[in-house]
C-alpha cells in the first residue's frame, strides 16, 4: 500500500512539476508537486511543508530512476534543541539540478555542472555518506570556509600544489590555491581570468598575452597589473623591472655585482634613517606581509590592499584587514585589534532560521556610518538613530527587517555584497541591480556594466592609466601627463609611457609623432628638418654626382683613346683621377639618396624612423658615405705624395704603374674594411648601441646601459631555488648583447629584438656619430681613430702642397715670364685645394677633439658639419683636379658671344680690358726693373772675373731653362693645368694630351 502511495505521488510530481506556480516570490525555492513552493531549507527536514508531502519523499534506488530525480543527502538540525537529525536522502526532482543552488548537503545536485567546485578531500565521518563534496564556484575564495576540508579557502605556501590566483569579492582581494583541474577548463575562477590565460600555449617563460607569472612561480597576475605601481608578486618581479612607474624600494634591491655589505643578492636593503642603526636585510617574501620589517616601513607600501580597509596595530609592527578586527581572535601581536571594540558598532545578528543559526557570516564589529556596509543587516549604515549626521545612503531604502531585500527577487544579500561594483540582485541586467544604486565614493562607468562588468569602480581607480570600465569611461578626461588620447579614437587612449616607444598604438601612429624622431638632423616631419640643409643636400648631391660622373667618363675615354700617346706620368695621373672621381661620386650617390628619402617620407617621417634607421638601406648608405670619405682623403694623400716626389726630383722620379695600383688596392681595401667592420656580427657587441623590442612588457627602445641594468635586476630577482635566467655563478656572467638577449628571452621565447641600432643608426641621415660621447657610446674609440687618421692625412696633404708651392715659386723666379705665370697659376690652384681640404676636415676634427675631451658641441654644429662641411671635397674636387672648368668655359662660348654683343657685355669687356692692360703694364715694369738689375749684376760679375783673369767661357753654371720649364710642366700636368712654356719639348707635348 505504501509502495503504491509513493508511485502515485511520483506520478503527480511529474504531471504538476511543469505547472508549478510561476508567481512564486521565494528565491532559492523548492517547487512542490502540487504547484506550490517553499523555501529550499525546509526540504527534507522531517516536516512536510508541501501540502502533498513531495518535499519529504525518501529516495529509493529500486523505484527511482534518472528521470525521476537524484538522491539528495540532507543533514539538518532537529527542532529547537540544536541536535543533529539523522542523515537522510530524499528525492530531488530534475528541475532542481544544476540551478546554481545547493539543495543537498554534499552538493550532489550540482556535481555535474560547469559552475561547480569540487572540494579536495572529504573528512571522516562524512565519508560514510558520500565520497565527494561539491560547492558552487562563486564560493571559492570568498573568505568563508564552505568545504568541510577548507580546500576552497586554501592559501599559498611554498611547495603547495595548485594554481594560486587572486580573487576579489565583496571589496576584499584574497589569494587562494585553485586545484589544477580547474585551470584551463573554460571557466574563469580568478580575477581577470588568469587561470585561463595560458591555455593552449607552450608554457615557457613568464609573460603571456594576458598574464604574467611571477618569477618564483607563486602567482599569475593580469598583464594590466604589471608595472602599475602596485606589488602583486611576492618576489616583486611584476614591478621592479619597470622603467616607468618604478617603486622606490626596487632601488634598494641588492643587485648582481653590487657590494651590499651584509645583504645578499636579491634581498632588500632597508633605508637607515640613522647611521647608528643596524643594517636590515629583508627577504622579498617579507614584503607586503602585513608586518613592518624596515624601520621606515617602506616594505609595506604600494601593496595590493586598500588602505581604507586595514587596521594598523598599536605597536606599529603590523596591520590586519579591517574585517578581522574585533572577531574574538588576536590578529595583532599586541592584541590591539580586540581592544576598544565597545567604541565600534556591534552588528545585529538577525536570526532567521528555525534552528537558531545565523543567516550570514559577517563581521561582529565595524565602523559605523562610513558609507561602507559591513554588517549583514546594514544596521551600521542604515540606522537613523545611529547615523544622525546627514542623510542615509541610497541603498538603505531597500533595507527591511531581515536586511537588504532585492526588490526584483525578494532575496536577501549581505552588506559586503552591496556597492562592490558587481550586481547581486539582478545579474542579468546589471544597470537595474538595486544593490549597486547611488553608491558613494565610486565612479560609475558610462554603460553601468550593461555590456561588461563592473558597474562602478573605486573613485581612486579613475585615471590610473588602467582600464577598468569596459567602455573606458574611467580613463577619459584625465591629465595629459599620464594619458595620451588618440585623435582617431582607436584606441581612445594609451598610457603616456607608451608614447615614443617605437610601436604605433594609435591607429594613425600619432603617438610616435610627438617629437619622437627629433635629432640634430630630423624632426617628426622630415629626415632633414632644416629647409636650408635640404637645399644644400640637393645642391651638393647634384654637384658631387654629376660633376664626378663627368670627370670619370671623360678620363676613362681619354685613357682608352690616347693612352699610347701619353707619358707614364700622364697615365698615372689619369688613373688616380678616375679613382678620385669614383670615390667622390659615391658621396654624391649618398647625398642624392638621402634627399630622395627625405622627399619620400616628407610629412610623416616619425612613423618610419624606427624602421628606417635599422634598415639595410640606411646601413648601406652609411657604408657608402664612409667608403667615399676615407678613400677620397687617402687618394688625395697619394696624389699629393706623387706630386711632391716629382717636384723634388723631376728627372729622377719615375713612379711605376704597379706602385700606383698597389696604392689604389690598399686605398679601396682599407676604406671598405673600415666602412664594413661596424656591420660584422662579430663586432656587434662593440658597435650596437641600442635595440628595439616590439612586444615586451618591460622593454621597447633600450640602449646598452639600460639593457645591462635591466638584465642585472632580472638576474637579481630570479628565485635562488630555481635559477631560470642564469644557472651559473654570477661571476661568470659577462654583459654582452648575446648573453643579455639570451637572459631576456627566458621571459618569453618570442622576446628577441626586432631591430639592432648600430654604427650607422644613430640618426636618420645614416652617418656615424662624428662627435661621440665616451660615456654613452662604446664605439667612440673607432670614431676617434677615423678622426685622427683623417686629421693626420690632411696635415700630410697640407705639408705636401706647401712644399710643392715653395719649390715651384723658387724655381719660377729663375725662369722667364711664361714660367712665372704658370707658377702663379699653380700656386692659386694649390691654395684652393688647401682651402677646400681645410674647410672640410679641420672644423670637424677640432669639434670632435673637443667632444672627446669632455667639451660641449651643439647639435646644430653636428648637422652643419655633416651636411655642409663633409660634402665640400666631393663637390669641388671635380673643379680642382681636372680641366672641367675649362671644358665648361669652352662649352659656354656661344653664350659668351651672345652676351658680349649686348651693352652689358661690351661694358664688361671694356672694363676687363682696361684692368688687364693696367696689370700687364705693371708686370712689364716689374720685369724691366728686374732685368736691368740682373744685367747690371751680370756685368759687375763679368768685370770682376775679367780683372782676375777668368776666361769668359767659365762663367757660373746656370740651370738650363728647359729643365726649369720641365719641372713646371710636370707639376702642372699633375694638377691638371695647361702649360705656359714657349718651348715645345716632348714633356710639353705629352702634357697637352692630358688636357680635358
Amino acid at each position: 500500500m505504501i509502495f503504491k502511495t509513493w508511485l502515485c505521488l511520483l506520478f503527480l510530481l511529474r504531471v504538476t512539476s511543469s505547472e508549478k506556480n510561476s508567481n512564486c516570490s521565494i528565491s532559492n525555492a523548492f517547487y512542490c508537486s502540487d504547484g506550490g513552493c517553499i523555501e529550499s531549507k525546509y526540504f527534507c527536514d522531517f516536516h512536510p511543508d508541501c501540502s502533498d508531502g513531495s518535499d519529504e519523499i525518501p529516495f529509493n534506488e529500486t523505484i527511482h530512476g534518472e528521470k525521476d530525480g537524484i538522491s539528495c543527502i540532507v543533514k539538518r538540525k532537529r527542532g529547537s534543541s540544536g541536535r543533529d537529525a539523522p542523515v537522510r536522502a530524499c528525492l530531488l526532482t530534475p528541475e532542481h539540478v544544476c540551478n546554481h543552488e545547493l539543495n543537498c548537503f554534499f552538493g550532489e545536485d550540482e556535481s555535474t555542472c560547469s559552475h561547480t567546485y569540487q572540494c579536495q578531500k572529504l573528512p571522516y565521518p562524512y565519508t560514510i555518506y558520500a565520497e565527494k563534496q561539491y560547492k558552487v564556484r562563486v564560493q571559492f575564495c570568498d573568505n568563508k570556509q564552505d568545504c568541510l576540508d577548507g580546500s576552497d579557502e586554501m592559501k599559498y605556501s611554498p611547495g603547495a600544489r595548485g594554481f594560486q590566483c587572486a580573487v576579489t569579492k565583496t571589496r576584499i582581494t584574497t589569494k587562494c590555491l585553485l586545484p589544477t583541474t580547474y585551470v584551463c577548463d573554460g571557466v574563469a575562477d580568478c580575477d581577470d581570468g588568469t587561470d585561463e590565460c595560458r591555455c593552449g600555449m607552450q608554457k615557457e617563460g613568464f609573460i603571456y598575452d594576458r598574464c604574467f607569472q611571477c618569477f618564483d612561480e607563486s602567482l599569475v597576475v593580469p598583464r594590466k597589473k604589471v608595472c602599475d605601481g602596485i606589488f602583486d608578486c611576492p618576489d616583486l618581479s611584476d614591478e621592479c623591472l619597470c622603467s616607468m612607474k618604478k617603486n622606490s624600494i626596487c632601488d634598494q634591491l641588492c643587485k648582481v655585482g653590487q657590494d651590499c655589505g651584509e645583504c645578499q643578492v636579491g634581498q632588500i636593503m632597508c633605508l637607515r634613517t640613522n647611521a647608528s642603526l643596524p643594517v636590515v636585510c629583508l627577504n622579498r617574501t617579507n614584503m607586503c606581509d602585513q608586518h613592518f620589517d624596515c624601520p621606515d616601513g617602506e616594505d609595506e607600501r604600494n601593496c595590493n590592499i586598500d588602505e581604507m580597509q586595514i587596521f594598523k596595530c598599536t605597536d606599529e609592527r603590523s596591520y590586519i584587514q579591517l574585517y578581522r578586527r574585533c572577531d574574538n581572535h588576536n590578529d595583532c601581536e599586541d592584541g590591539s585589534d580586540e581592544i576598544g571594540c565597545n567604541n565600534l558598532h556591534e552588528c545585529h545578528p538577525y536570526l532567521r532560521n528555525r534552528d537558531g543559526t545565523y543567516n550570514f557570516a559577517t563581521p561582529r564589529f565595524t565602523t559605523k556610518c562610513d558609507k561602507i556596509p559591513d554588517c549583514a543587516g546594514l544596521d551600521d549604515e542604515c540606522n537613523q538613530s545611529i547615523c544622525t549626521n546627514g542623510s542615509l545612503p541610497a541603498f538603505c531604502s531597500h533595507v527591511e527587517a531581515n536586511g537588504f531585500i532585492c526588490p526584483n527577487s525578494r532575496s536577501s544579500i549581505i552588506g559586503k555584497e552591496i556597492c562592490d561594483g558587481f550586481p547581486t540582485c539582478n545579474d542579468t541586467s546589471p544597470p537595474d541591480s538595486a544593490d549597486e544604486f547611488d553608491c558613494e565614493n565610486r565612479f560609475y562607468c558610462n554603460d553601468s556594466g550593461a555590456v561588461s562588468l563592473p558597474i562602478h569602480i573605486p573613485i581612486a581607480d579613475k585615471c590610473n592609466a588602467i582600464t577598468d570600465c569596459y567602455d573606458v569611461s574611467d580613463e577619459i578626461g584625465c591629465d595629459n601627463t599620464t594619458h595620451f588620447y588618440c585623435k582617431t579614437g582607436l584606441p581612445i587612449y594609451i598610457p603616456k609611457r607608451k608614447v615614443c616607444d617605437g610601436i604605433q598604438d594609435c591607429l594613425d601612429g600619432e603617438d610616435e609623432c610627438q617629437g619622437c624622431a627629433a635629432s640634430p638632423f630630423s624632426s617628426d616631419a622630415f629626415v632633414i628638418h632644416s629647409y636650408a640643409l635640404q637645399v644644400f643636400v640637393w645642391i651638393f648631391g647634384i654637384f658631387s654626382a654629376f660633376g664626378n660622373l663627368g670627370v670619370l667618363i671623360h678620363n676613362i675615354l681619354q685613357l682608352l683613346r690616347d693612352r699610347a700617346k701619353m707619358s707614364s706620368l700622364a697615365v698615372n695621373h689619369r688613373i688616380l683621377l678616375v679613382n678620385l672621381a669614383l670615390a667622390d661620386l659615391l658621396f654624391g650617390i649618398y647625398l642624392l639618396s638621402l634627399a630622395v628619402t627625405n622627399a619620400v617620407y616628407s610629412g610623416s617621417y616619425c612613423r618610419q624612423d624606427i624602421q628606417w634607421r635599422a634598415s639595410t638601406t640606411c646601413n648601406a648608405l652609411g657604408v657608402i658615405a664612409v667608403i667615399s670619405i676615407e678613400s677620397s682623403i687617402l687618394l688625395l694623400s697619394v696624389m699629393a705624395t706623387n706630386r711632391l716626389l716629382i717636384v723634388l726630383k723631376p728627372f729622377k722620379t719615375r713612379v711605376k704603374k704597379r706602385y700606383v695600383f698597389l696604392s689604389l688596392f690598399f686605398t679601396w681595401t682599407f676604406s671598405i674594411t673600415l666602412a664594413t667592420v661596424p656591420l660584422s656580427q662579430y663586432q656587434e657587441d662593440y658597435f650596437v648601441s641600442s635595440v628595439w623590442y616590439r612586444s615586451n612588457s618591460f622593454l621597447t627602445i633600450v640602449n646598452r646601459n639600460e639593457m645591462e641594468s635591466f638584465v642585472t635586476k632580472l638576474l637579481s630577482l630570479q628565485d635562488p631555488l630555481n635559477l631560470v635566467f642564469f644557472n651559473n655563478s654570477y661571476s661568470d656572467w659577462k654583459p654582452t648583447w648575446e648573453t643579455m638577449f639570451a637572459v631576456v628571452s627566458h621571459l618569453n621565447p618570442s622576446y628577441t629584438p626586432e631591430h639592432l641600432y648600430g654604427y650607422y643608426s644613430a640618426h636618420g641621415v645614416c652617418l656615424p656619430r662624428l662627435y661621440a660621447d665616451p660615456s654613452s657610446d662604446r664605439s667612440w674609440g673607432f670614431t676617434l681613430f677615423l678622426i685622427i687618421l683623417d686629421f693626420c692625412l690632411f696635415i700630410w696633404i697640407l705639408g705636401a702642397y706647401i712644399a710643392i708651392s715653395r719649390v715651384s715659386r723658387s724655381r719660377g723666379k729663375q725662369a722667364g715670364r711664361n714660367m712665372r705665370e704658370s707658377s702663379n697659376h699653380l700656386e692659386r690652384k694649390i691654395t684652393r685645394i688647401i682651402i677646400t681640404n681645410f674647410l672640410c676636415w679641420i672644423p670637424i676634427c677640432i669639434m670632435a677633439f673637443v667632444k672627446f675631451g669632455g667639451g660641449y658641441v651643439s647639435d646644430e654644429a653636428y648637422a652643419v658639419s655633416a651636411i655642409i662641411l663633409l660634402p665640400i671635397n666631393p663637390a669641388f674636387n671635380p673643379f680642382l683636379y681636372s680641366h672641367l672648368p675649362d671644358l665648361i668655359w669652352e662649352a659656354l662660348l656661344p653664350v659668351r658671344k651672345r652676351f658680349a654683343s649686348t651693352k652689358c657685355g661690351k661694358w664688361c669687356h671694356e672694363s676687363m680690358g682696361k684692368a688687364m692692360s693696367m696689370r700687364s703694364r705693371r708686370e712689364r715694369s716689374r720685369a724691366t726693373t728686374k732685368t736691368s738689375a740682373g744685367r747690371k749684376q751680370n756685368q759687375e760679375s763679368f768685370l770682376v772675373k775679367h780683372r782676375k783673369g777668368s776666361p769668359v767661357g767659365n762663367t757660373a753654371k746656370v740651370t738650363p731653362i728647359s729643365r726649369r720649364h720641365g719641372v713646371a710642366d710636370k707639376t702642372s700636368e699633375m694638377l691638371g693645368q695647361p702649360h705656359s712654356s714657349s718651348h715645345t719639348t716632348t714633356a710639353n707635348q705629352e702634357a697637352v694630351t692630358t688636357k680635358m
